[in-house]
């Protein structure tokens, strides 16, 4: 006797494993985590705000959003926590998307807005970056006008493309969305690596709902914290799809932490954009592309006869991990690193280097 198969539509979708094998023994420039651990007096730090007490119970997230409405300065009903931006997302879709709705993005992009809208029946329309890695935003109006979609969701800064829209920009995207009736999404993952941002003009927009992660600058990928800022109707919504004790006792005490310590986001950024300008001015020296942008990574471009799979494994062999093996036409000549500071940074350039004398493709 056979189990009973899942609903049809979930058949196609095949989704990676959560268990990615012990990466410890290198330097992982490959997923946009924070490279470096925290420093062991931040780690003890970070400790002591728990007592065993903060195992044995439900968690209490008051402390948590407490410090959110002093960050945002938007009221605690204008705000939701979940398990790490994406689970923030996943709730939008499912409160927001029934069958046959549309969802609009750019191409490529973060990849689990095509995999929920599939999981909620929906049409992905994806409008693609142009060659110069910018979104062309006239096709992207006109995609919206023509598609009418139920939801818009964009990555800014986006990856892997790097690039990054204006304030402007945006507000024209989303008075395309108000005139078909379509929530827009503005994910926030890589702020404050760019400083740009959509967040005072949620009490403005009620269709406008920003994102944010604790994965990126604020470096705790692993503890899996986010949360959402929008209008109180599409707060509820979010709220109501919350699964019980989502975000966990210590994911919330060290976000908290975090959020009273600014200081060490500020550092570290700081260091992300020192170890950009290392790796840029490497790589240019060699005589090819880098082309500056924003998130808490580096595009590099390759340069004809050097294959993104040949760099990427003679630097693994090395001990580092980046990213490469882009389908997207622009991006098939590049590869991406995740960016760290310079005690990270450099002993990657001279293994870049190294690397790169070896490889690099006969003239």
């Amino acid at each position: 006797m056979t189990a009973p198969p899942p609903n049809e539509h979930l058949l196609s979708i095949r989704r990676d494993s959560d268990c990615i094998g012990d990466r410890r023994g290198f330097v992982c420039l490959d997923r946009n985590e924070r490279p470096s651990p925290w420093p062991d007096d931040v780690f003890r730090q970070m400790l002591a705000k728990l007592d065993p007490w903060d195992l044995t119970h439900y968690p209490d997230l008051g402390p948590l959003y407490q410090r959110l409405v002093r960050a945002t300065g938007l009221p605690q009903e204008r705000l939701c926590v979940g398990a790490g931006s994406d689970s923030l997302i996943r709730r939008m879709f499912q409160a927001y998307l029934r069958p046959g709705d549309t969802v609009v993005t750019p191409d490529p992009t973060y990849g689990m807005y095509a995999v929920w809208s599939r999981l909620c029946q929906a049409r992905h329309v994806a409008v693609p970056y142009g060659a110069d890695l910018r979104l062309p935003i006239d096709k992207f109006m006109q995609a919206i006008a023509d598609a009418k979609p139920r939801i818009v969701a964009i990555a800014n800064p986006d990856q892997p493309t790097g690039s990054l829209l204006s304030r402007a920009e945006i507000l024209l995207i989303l008075e395309a969305c108000e005139r078909v009736g379509a929530i827009c999404i503005v994910d926030e993952a890589y702020f404050p690596f760019s400083p740009s941002s959509m967040m005072a003009d949620v009490p403005d927009h009620a269709s406008l709902v920003v994102m944010r992660s604790f994965s990126k600058s604020a470096g705790i990928a692993g503890l899996r914290v986010g949360f959402a800022a929008g209008d109180e109707s599409i707060i509820r919504a979010l709220h109501a799809l919350r699964s019980p004790g989502e975000v966990s006792s210590v994911s919330a005490i060290v976000a908290t932490f975090l959020l009273e310590r600014p200081d060490l986001t500020d550092v570290y950024v700081q260091d992300v954009e020192e170890g950009r300008s290392l790796l840029i001015d490497a790589w240019e020296s060699l005589g090819y592309s880098a082309p500056r942008h924003h998130g808490n990574f580096q595009l590099l471009g390759l340069p004809p006869g050097m294959e993104s799979g040949d760099l990427v494994k003679s630097l693994e062999n090395n001990g580092f991990l980046i990213k490469g093996g882009f389908t997207f036409p622009p991006l098939r000549d590049f590869v991406r690193v995740t960016l760290d500071g310079r005690a990270v940074i450099q002993p990657f350039v001279k293994c870049l280097r190294e690397v790169c004398a070896e490889t690099r493709p006969a003239v």
